[in-house]
């Protein structure tokens, strides 16, 4: 045996004692995945201990015996890797990248009072049939002692902890059984005692409303009393059947058990209320005789059978994997007994179901809070789909279904040894270390790991003829948006890659399907591509009018005919989309055949963003393109009184401060081109806007003083509004940012993000309002947001087709994270007064991909 094999029997082992040496405090792990900090840290985190090396050929057995296990047995051990954390797993990915889950060790319990989150994982673990353990035991005589107050609301915790004591007394070895059972009567005494959750007078019911917590509750109604009948505690009040008359006078035809009539569906008011209800009705099927009468059972079954319909109809509604995540849950309640009516094989139908749901897990054995199941349950509210006790919930209710469910007939785990699960853990988990990214703890590590992932994961999605997948494949900038993306991330022109997307490019004449933001993008790109060039020529280091004007005549020499023709043509068609109405701006289309709409500050910052990369492309841009955009951004600048104003004294064209101090209100704009209440990432594109048109102004010595002085108060009132907006608060959880995590593709947070980098470094802003991080926070949400393939975002599947990758929310990502900005030549004033920090990052010395500024 070699010594990693012997060291792996020694930690496996360890694993199953570990509880008896529990320490008081482990410490709180939930810190570990929370929201990133406000302030940047002023110097990176201490040394982490390095990775352990791994031995080759451990690493290829294990992962040979990964793929042999069945896809649901190896999801159900993966999830249980994941909650219960066992110390050899921490061991073998330490200074990796992976995910944390959020509870203490299973083998090293917390004390106190044990909430639902963790009763869940531990419904899971036993479910499992995991051997008693210290510490399972530990945990189990937690949940005995916690206290259950009487609900009022929902049974969502007292069914979990009554199905807990359920599982764990179904062992005939498990000790102080007897005090299990004392303590699950106590609980059911209390379950049933709340009569009214289940009837019209619930607090979910409403006049033509019935919420999803009524269904929820009818679904912990049939689950704790059959957990109950199980441990052989009888119903003394009968209440579940008083409650399933209820369930079955709340179907509505055709629609089924909904929340509202004949109204627009929704996830919870629908597809989750059906479903809960569907689960009710077939554990009432499945009841055993005596719990209720024949009849009742009969009726259930009736109801049951309206399923097929239903789920049908479901099945046809949300196309986007209705029955994933958490969902296969109260799916798999319904032991086979329906699907949808359209479905000749109900088996090969529900393997598909937990196939699908099974892909969706991470590679740490963590399934995302996507399936917004657990909120429904009342189990507790995840504000985004990384949200680290959501996933602990979400993979919690998933493994449940994975063992079976509360009432399967075997464990799949029972009857095997701590040591040999311990075994196969471990083995999951080196093929989980061996796939992981080697971290330093340098935050800008972490950064330049993100870039490179979010690089190859392009690379994965680019197609043999040069394009990439994702939403929008049929839009030529799509491809172009991924070229930029990998060029700043590090690959060379001369990549084949490039080379290939440059070629389609060439093939599809650079379409334009909205010329705004097309415009944009495609520019941007060449402008990136021909950075070479730019330099050679000297129009990067231009700081006059003459020599700009030089500067682009050589540049524009150099550029081969073809392509100056290409960025002629897509200015020529960018100036079609600008509308001369009242407010002005640029929109989709051209303005004269119908085909835009009126201006709006998304597509004008897109068009600035073309005129600035045409104009360092040597191409012939005339001042007036930019003077007209500073008059309208001056004149729509919407000044927000609540946030209160602040005092900075003015600087002379030097950079040297003067004793004339200034006002600045805070502002800025929104999404229409008029005077609008303003918000994050319009306000961003009018700073950036602005910073681009004082740029070219002075570089064609057509800028003003007073004019510079007026773009300057506004883009100091722009920072300011963003101060205000950028981060989370109690308010508004996800900040001016957006919930990251259900970002469609190109919308969103992404798209907010990376207005906000544009923006910030354009106008050479570090610290917004010199207090806020933009790019510390924002840079750490991305990181924690990445997948496990390195994109971002979560791809868009539908029944029958191909998921689309959110490829534009990955460049996105991938362009923050390197502060992609085109440059500014000219020197701006001073505008971010916060002092550098003591030390400047030094470049890594790497090849490939690096922050950069």
């Amino acid at each position: 045996m070699r010594f990693a094999n012997a060291l792996v029997v020694t930690l496996c082992a360890a694993w199953a004692l570990a509880a008896i040496c529990v320490p008081a405090f482990a410490g709180d792990r939930a810190n570990r995945q929370q929201a990133p900090a406000k302030d940047a840290p002023a110097k990176d985190a201490p040394a982490q201990q390095p990775a352990m090396d791994l031995d080759t050929t451990e690493v290829n057995e294990a992962r040979a015996f990964a793929a042999g296990l069945p896809v649901r047995e190896r999801a159900m051990l993966e999830g249980l890797r994941y909650l219960m954390t066992p110390e050899f797993q921490e061991e073998l990915l330490r200074g990796r990248k992976h995910r944390v889950c959020p509870l203490e060790p299973i083998e090293k319990p917390a004390k106190g009072a044990m909430n639902l989150t963790y009763a869940l994982r531990l419904w899971a673990v036993l479910e499992s049939g995991m051997p008693c353990s210290p510490g399972l035991t530990t945990e189990v005589n937690r949940l005995w002692a916690t206290p259950v107050p009487a609900p009022t609301r929902s049974l969502s915790e007292v069914a979990v902890h009554l199905a807990v004591l359920k599982s764990a007394a179904s062992r005939p070895d498990w000790p102080q059984r007897e005090a299990l059972c004392l303590r699950a009567k106590e609980l059911f005494k209390l379950c049933e005692s709340a009569v009214d959750l289940c009837s019209p007078r619930s607090s979910f019911v409403a006049a033509n409303t019935v919420q999803v917590g009524w269904f929820a509750n009818h679904f912990w109604r049939a689950l704790a009393t059959r957990c109950a009948a199980s441990m052989g505690i009888a119903s003394e009040s009968k209440q579940w059947a008083k409650d399933l008359e209820f369930l079955a006078k709340s179907y509505v035809d055709r629609q089924g058990w909904v929340s509202m009539k004949g109204v627009n569906y929704n996830l919870s008011g629908d597809l989750h209320s059906n479903l809960l209800a569907l689960a009710a009705w077939s554990m009432a099927a499945d009841a055993p005789e005596g719990l209720i009468s024949r009849s009742d059972i009969k009726a259930a079954a009736t109801q049951l059978q309206r399923g097929k319909e239903i789920l049908q109809r479901l099945q046809s509604t949300y196309l986007e994997m209705p029955f994933g995540g958490g969902r296969i849950w109260p799916l798999l309640l319904l032991n086979g007994q329906v699907a949808p009516a359209n479905e000749k094989d109900p088996a090969k139908w529900f393997d598909a179901q937990i196939t699908a749901a099974c892909a969706q897990q991470g590679q740490s054995g963590n399934f995302k809070a996507t399936s917004m199941l657990a909120a429904d349950l009342e189990l507790g509210v995840s504000r985004y789909a990384t949200d680290a006790e959501g996933q602990a919930r979400e993979t919690a209710l998933i493994v449940i279904a994975l063992c079976g469910g509360p009432f399967a007939k075997s464990a799949p785990l029972a009857g095997q040894s701590m040591l040999d699960i311990g075994m196969t853990l471990h083995k999951l988990a080196l093929v989980e270390a061996a796939a992981s990214k080697v971290l330093s703890g340098d935050t800008r590590d972490l950064v330049n790991q993100a870039i490179d992932s979010g690089v190859e994961y392009l690379r994965t999605i680019q197609n043999k003829e040069g394009d990439f997948e994702g939403s929008y494949s049929s839009y030529a900038s799509q491809t172009a948006l991924c070229l930029l993306a990998m060029l700043h991330g590090g690959v060379a022109r001369e990549d084949a890659a490039i080379e290939k997307g440059m070629k389609w490019l060439d093939e599809k004449k650079w379409a334009m399907l909205t010329y705004s933001y097309d415009a944009g993008i495609l520019l941007m790109l060449l402008q990136k591509y021909y950075e070479k060039e730019a330099l050679a020529a000297g129009l990067l280091s231009a700081k006059t009018p003459a020599d700009f004007k030089v500067a682009r005549k050589k540049l524009r020499d150099a550029i081969p005919a073809e392509r100056n023709k290409i960025i002629d043509q897509i200015i020529s068609n960018l100036e079609l989309a600008r509308v001369t109405g009242t407010n002005g701006g640029y929109t989709y289309g051209r303005v004269a055949d119908g085909g835009g709409y009126g201006g709006d500050n998304s597509c004008t910052q897109y068009a600035l963003l073309a005129f600035h990369a045409a104009s360092l492309l040597g191409a012939d841009i005339r001042g007036d393109v930019f003077k007209r955009e500073v008059r309208r951004l001056l004149d729509s600048f919407y000044e927000t009184k609540e946030i209160a104003a602040v005092t900075v004294e003015e600087e002379d064209p030097k950079g040297k401060k003067t004793s004339v101090k200034i006002t600045v209100q805070a502002g800025g704009w929104g999404y229409g081109t008029g005077k609008t209440v303003p918000n994050l990432q319009f306000s961003a594109a009018g700073m950036g806007s602005l910073a681009i048109c004082l740029d070219q102004l002075r570089l064609r010595g057509e800028l003003s003083q007073d004019l510079e002085d007026s773009c300057e108060k506004a883009i100091l009132g722009a920072a300011l509004f963003m101060s205000h907006n950028f981060e989370p608060d109690a308010k508004r959880p996800y900040g001016g940012i957006g919930q990251i995590e259900t970002a469609m593709d190109g919308h969103g947070a992404y798209y907010n993000l990376y207005s906000v980098e544009r923006a910030a470094s354009l106008a050479s802003i570090r610290m917004l309002n010199g207090t806020v991080d933009w790019y510390g926070i924002g840079s750490r949400l991305l990181i924690e947001a990445q997948n496990d393939d390195g994109g971002w975002g979560q791809g868009r599947s539908f029944a029958g087709s191909k998921a689309a990758p959110a490829t534009v929310n990955t460049c996105m990502a991938i362009l923050f994270l390197k502060r992609a900005a085109m440059p500014v030549l000219t020197d701006h004033k001073k505008r971010d007064k916060t002092p550098p920090p003591a030390e400047e990052p030094k470049e890594p010395k790497k090849e490939g991909p690096i922050t950069g500024k």
